[in-house]
């Protein structure tokens, strides 16, 4: 049984030690190496953000257990968007959990708050960052540099998907979606 819980500080413990392992670092701007309190204040960063209806962040709990985080961010009510993110500690992935809890929360973003379009961005050599979002019904929309601020350097390339809700829609519709 797989849900999505909203964040709180005492998800603190196994969010740091999920994003301390080495090879999450190589996937996303995580800090390769995250000083021991990252996970608290990035959690307070998120609350901050939900505080001001710009995100929605959540745990994927497994079978009792924390095995990543997922959330809706940079969310912009006027023009209907907002962009997704994930992660899944390592000793978890291949397990579905990201797709599970992607489409959860793609029904409350489709569905409970009035977003037209999700957006969400992966490494363009991330294969199971971009199996996931194909999963979800994402299309690619383009590739470019690092955004500003990032810890990768400006010869990596991020990749950039797009799913509207009128193709969710229709693809939980037609269940092309894998339950």
């Amino acid at each position: 049984m797989l849900t999505i819980e909203p964040v709180e500080s005492r998800n603190s413990a196994v969010i740091q030690e999920i994003i301390a392992d080495p090879e999450m670092a190589v996937t996303c701007d995580i800090p390769s190496a995250p000083p021991p309190d990252a996970a608290s204040g990035w959690i307070a960063r998120m609350k901050s953000l939900e505080e001001k209806g710009a995100g929605r962040t959540f745990v994927i709990v497994a079978d009792g257990s924390v095995v990543g985080a997922c959330g809706l961010y940079r969310i912009d009510r006027e023009h209907g968007i907002a962009e997704m993110g994930f992660f899944v500690g390592k000793r978890y992935w291949r397990r579905g959990y990201a797709s599970s809890a992607g489409r959860t929360l793609l029904a409350r973003a489709f569905t409970g708050t009035g977003l037209r379009s999700v957006q969400a961005s992966c490494l363009a050599w991330n294969a199971g960052a971009k199996a996931t979002l194909k999963k979800l019904g994402f299309q690619p929309a383009h590739e470019e540099p690092p955004p500003p601020g990032s810890k990768f350097p400006p010869e990596e390339r991020h990749q950039y998907w797009k799913l509207d809700r009128e193709q969710w829609v229709m693809l939980e519709q037609t269940a092309k979606i894998p339950k």
